[in-house]
């Protein structure tokens, strides 16, 4: 039996090709995967409950003459790791507007390559905070720290305690609007953002005569689409699994065409009770 053409060659006999680039950016780079990769880690729990627990460890850690050399390393190295990641995180959740200040953080070039552009091997950080009311600017510069050594969150805790910001960083949890008590199919981030985004990119590929509805077809033109084609169900289900096997694993076309129904009948609803559409 000929086994069915996989995602990509069914994109690619779209012409959709092209638009995977676009496609990455909506489903995978363009999410905050920091704070993803943290829910993944450490669930609903406060971002203070974990640096919290991460000090103690390290307090631990440094006096601690029972585990073994190795095993203690190896440990120190897990514990940094994480308060790395959890140092990203709160990062990624409060920049660039924290209270009054506008946040930017920027790498610093070690040096210039050979036909120009900057280089950057273990480079330091430059934070700058701006206020927006007052245009007062601070600056400080982050060393650059090898997180399974050294801690980052010391490095960091520092250079934010000097600009003056620290105690307005929101440490709290940090997915709010992000991710919910549900799978993680069914969570905002995917729901309101990167399914209808992914929806209204592929649908014009797919386009082709709708079936008939009387309420729907009252209003309709005669070309009106269909707007739940089955190909492009099938892709987008299919294009999820391949970018987040680990939550869409058991997604379904059922369970999509829901959530696109949902955000379409938003659509109209804001549509119809827009200043715009009432004048026209």
């Amino acid at each position: 039996m000929r086994k069915p053409p996989d995602i990509f060659t069914r994109l690619a006999r779209r012409g959709v090709s092209d638009e995977y680039g676009t496609i990455k950016q909506i489903v995978s780079f363009g999410l905050p995967q920091m704070i993803l990769l943290y829910v993944r880690q450490h669930g609903h729990r406060p971002i203070s409950h974990v640096l919290k627990q991460i000090e103690q460890w390290k307090a631990l850690l440094a006096k601690d003459s029972v585990v073994p050399e190795p095993q203690r390393s190896e440990l120190q190295r897990t514990v940094l790791g994480t308060e790395a990641l959890v140092w990203n995180t709160l990062i990624e959740a409060n920049l660039p507007e924290v209270g009054p200040w506008t946040i930017r953080l920027a790498l610093m070039p070690t040096g210039e390559r050979e036909g120009g552009g900057p280089v950057y091997i273990y480079p330091r950080t430059r934070i700058t905070a701006v206020n927006r009311k007052t245009q007062e600017v601070r600056e400080t510069i982050v060393p650059y720290n090898d997180p399974t050594s050294s801690s980052t969150g010391d490095a960091y805790q520092k250079a934010f305690e000097e600009l003056g910001v620290y105690d307005l960083l929101k440490k709290g949890f940090p997915a709010r609007g992000v991710v919910s008590a549900r799978k993680p199919e069914g969570w905002p981030i995917f729901t309101r953002h990167v399914i209808p985004k992914l929806y209204e990119l592929l649908l014009p590929y797919y386009q082709k005569p709708g079936h008939h509805s009387d309420k729907r077809d009252r209003a309709a033109t005669l070309d009106r689409r269909a707007v739940y084609p089955k190909e492009l169900l099938e892709d987008m289900v299919d294009i999820l699994k391949v970018e987040h096997h680990y939550w869409f694993a058991d997604y379904t076309v059922h369970k999509l065409k829901a959530v696109i129904q949902r955000y379409l009948a938003k659509k109209a609803s804001s549509t119809k009770s827009s200043p715009s559409a009432s004048t026209r």
